[in-house]
């Protein structure tokens, strides 16, 4: 498959601020968030050797801290053969980054702890 032009959107953590918890006159309510948009290249991974690389790299990498992690490599053939036929894999060629943050930054150190 060839290119295509896309943006990701990582997004998290975020939450309901009460205008309660502000504890200041004629504050509304707002929302705090933490956001992420990447644009560039998109190409899916249609290899099945290149999307267990993938796969095995999330696992190891997260499942690490884990006491006893589950190893990919662990799983009967049929297991993950089924596994990577639900998965879409794809890499994206960065061409830009731009962050997003709304964290109460304007409100003292105090207020925001």
């Amino acid at each position: 498959m060839a290119n295509h032009d896309a943006l990701v959107i990582f997004r998290d953590p975020q939450t309901y601020i009460s205008s309660q918890l502000v504890q200041k006159r004629n504050v509304g309510p707002t929302w705090n968030y933490v956001a992420v948009h990447v644009t560039g290249q998109v190409q899916l991974v249609e290899q099945p050797s290149a999307l267990l690389d993938i796969v095995r790299h999330y696992v190891d990498h997260y499942g690490s801290v884990m006491p006893e992690p589950w190893q990919l490599d662990s799983a009967e053939l049929h297991f993950t053969e089924s596994l990577l036929s639900a998965i879409v894999g794809f890499t994206i060629e960065i061409e830009s980054i731009e962050g997003k943050w709304k964290v109460c930054q304007n409100h003292s150190e105090e207020r925001r702890q």
